[in-house]
């Protein structure tokens, strides 16, 4: 502890200062500092903060103390007056708000892919939040093709309400095995806080239509999804390390002239432990698995994804990393996945004022587990092996999280992983893997 008996104050202030850094050339530090026109980026000069005096200032506990009492002037008064009345009153107006203003950039790719993922993102609401929408469009090298997503939540009515509709195009397994999904949501949102604050309850309607290289089905019905999240992270965490999260879902695909009638079931959560853990170190388990009771073809059923892209989500995520994308599908799947989270170092240091600061960098050990009633994609051989719930895909390997903070406020990490597919193809197979991932932005 000798490095702070001479630790001495650099600035005082009489509101707030946030999220402050220093200029390594000119001397400078930065801060977003509360004002009277609310928050702004100061500066403050080495002549100043170098001549702060050791005593902090005396802060009255009411604000009409802190400042020296003005002398009353008629005029302005009156001007004041004239002004009110003569201004008029306009409706609140989101729309001006919600014009995108920026785009996020992401990419991924493993050495056992064909081709990368190159996607860009952006998101946008008034200040009052009740307009929100997220626009996020996508392009697969290895198809050539591209994707796209847009939602939309209004939270006017007496019911929050919201709209989603996709159109994304994929490959399972190999780029020879293309799919074209289109998809359209309309949902409501009714208030859960009654029961918890940390559950959600969508009830809706969907219509969904897939396109395969012979086949195109369409489906459409209602729908409920309800999911439970309570945990967070902050300060120097490197992950959650208490808590938990878990989803139900049910579907129903009506029977209709030209549609696919069948139900579906999805259930899954995740927890987070620390207990007897060294500091800030944790472990993540997430079950995720569908259930489709009428025998559908697999291809109506979910696939596994071979990277994570929004880490800590409470959303369904079918994870199985060493594989390929797509690999294994059915009608019936489940995924088991655990890591074991540990910081290695604090960085906290960026070029000058560049729009580019790193935070942290940490490890994980991770293990992927998948089963499903569907088929497995044997791309040595060019065939679709059958599988059951009886036979087991495993992977296991080794992640690298360097966390940043990219155009000032947007966190953003950069993962570099090295997993190991036990049931690949040819046998035990290793890859490289990486990805850009949006955390709570």
């Amino acid at each position: 502890m000798s490095e702070f008996k001479n630790v001495r104050p650099i600035s005082h202030t009489l509101t707030a200062l946030f999220t402050a850094d220093m200029d390594p050339l000119n001397k400078e530090i930065f801060a977003t500092e509360m004002t009277s026109q609310g928050l702004r980026v100061s500066a403050i000069k080495p002549d100043e903060w170098q001549k702060t005096p050791n005593t902090l200032p005396q802060v009255s506990s009411l604000m009409g103390d802190r400042y020296a009492k003005a002398e009353r002037n008629p005029q302005a008064e009156e001007e004041a007056r004239n002004a009110v009345k003569a201004s008029e009153l306009d409706d609140y107006s989101p729309y001006g708000y919600l014009l995108p203003r920026y785009w996020m950039p992401f990419i991924s790719g493993s050495s056992s892919e064909t081709g990368l993922v190159i996607e860009a993102q952006t998101s946008g609401f008034d200040p009052l939040k009740k307009h929100m929408y997220e626009i996020a469009a996508s392009w697969d090298t290895g198809i050539n093709k591209g994707s796209i997503l847009g939602s939309y939540i209004n939270q006017t009515t007496p019911w929050p309400f919201a709209v989603l509709s996709y159109k994304r195009s994929y490959y399972l397994g190999t780029v020879s095995n293309e799919i074209e999904d289109f998809g359209a949501q309309l949902s409501v949102l009714p208030d859960t806080h009654w029961a918890s604050i940390y559950s959600n309850l969508q009830v809706g309607w969907q219509y969904l239509e897939r396109t395969t290289l012979t086949t195109e089905v369409k489906r459409t019905g209602p729908y409920a999804y309800l999911s439970y999240a309570n945990y967070s992270q902050s300060g120097a965490q490197i992950s959650p390390e208490s808590g938990g999260g878990a989803y139900l879902g049910a579907y129903n695909y009506i029977a209709q002239d030209g549609y696919l009638n069948h139900s579906q079931f999805l259930a899954g959560g995740e927890i987070y432990l620390s207990r007897f853990l060294p500091k800030h170190h944790a472990i993540m388990l997430r079950l995720n698995g569908v259930y489709t009771p009428e025998k559908v073809s697999p291809i109506y059923g979910v696939s596994t994804e071979s990277m994570v892209f929004i880490p800590n989500s409470p959303l369904p995520q079918y994870i199985l990393r060493g594989y390929k994308r797509g690999q294994l599908f059915g009608r019936n799947l489940v995924t088991v996945n655990a890591e074991y989270r540990l910081p290695l170092k604090d960085l906290y240091r960026g070029s000058g004022t560049d729009a580019l600061f790193f935070r942290r960098l940490s490890a994980a050990v991770v293990g992927d587990a998948a089963a499903a009633e569907g088929r497995f994609v044997n791309d040595v051989d060019l065939v679709y092996e059958v599988t059951s719930m009886n036979k087991p895909y495993y992977s296991a390997g080794v992640e690298a999280k360097l966390e940043t903070t990219l155009g000032y406020v947007i966190p953003v990490n950069v993962v570099l992983g090295y997993y190991v597919a036990f049931q690949a193809p040819k046998g035990p197979e290793g890859v490289l893997a990486t990805a850009l991932q949006i955390t709570g932005f």
